[in-house]
């Protein structure tokens, strides 16, 4: 047996076209407004159109979710809220930290070497009696490199 996830795939729709062109058409023109109608009047709508059409009205989580594929950025364009579409904006930037423990990534299997560390600078710290690792003690740190080798 080959091994496969159970149910319908992700994004798998059942509608017909026509159906899914009267959900998508009352979206856009009913809801997408800033004087929208609520859920319940837009699901009426669908369920008005598709029985004027002739077709079998669709669930209302059935248009519930067809409005949840609309991208939220251009939901909150369309309905004239600029709070919502300016957060769901991605801005360019870029992320410089200002000192060394700012950021720690672990990648590679160098977990050890970093405990390795933490547990020298520690040592150092409370010996010194400061009893705190600092950043200029992060920067000046250099590993010995027989005990390193154990750790690879």
């Amino acid at each position: 047996m080959i091994d496969r996830k159970r149910g319908r795939p992700v994004g798998h729709r059942t509608l017909d076209p026509a159906r899914e062109e009267i959900i998508h058409a009352a979206i856009n023109k009913h809801y997408l407004k800033r004087t929208r109608p609520s859920i319940s009047q837009l699901a009426r709508d669908v369920h008005a159109d598709c029985l004027s059409a002739g077709l079998q009205p669709p669930h209302r989580r059935t248009i519930v979710a067809r409005l949840e594929d609309v991208e939220l950025r251009k939901r909150a364009r369309r309905r004239g809220e600029h709070k919502i579409e300016k957060a769901a904006t991605a801005v360019p930037g870029s992320f410089r930290p200002a000192r060394p423990l700012d950021v720690v990534q672990i990648t590679d299997g160098i977990t050890a070497n970093i405990f390795h560390m933490i547990n020298s600078l520690a040592i150092e710290a409370v010996e010194d009696g400061s009893e705190g690792i600092t950043d200029s003690a992060v920067d000046a740190w250099a590993p010995d490199f027989d005990i390193e080798a154990v750790y690879a």
